[in-house]
């Protein structure tokens, strides 16, 4: 049963009735169904775990620092 990661910043432990923890990229699903799993692959900010092994695959973080005038 495939699990997904969503790097959304202001992500919920619960994502559509999903139960979701923290981890190292965002948070981490518990498993489930692969069509369920495609849902959330459609939207901008979720991994497939399998593809999350991969560190190519895993978004930059940036950190930005703003200096006033």
């Amino acid at each position: 049963m495939p699990k997904v990661i969503c790097t959304l910043p202001n992500a919920s432990t619960s994502i559509n009735g999903v139960a979701f923890v923290t981890h190292e990229l965002g948070v981490i699903s518990e498993e489930i169904g692969q069509d369920q799993a495609d849902a959330f692959l459609q939207i901008s900010g979720y991994l497939d775990q399998a593809d999350a092994d991969t560190p190519a695959t895993a978004p930059a973080r940036t950190t930005i620092s703003i200096k006033k005038k």
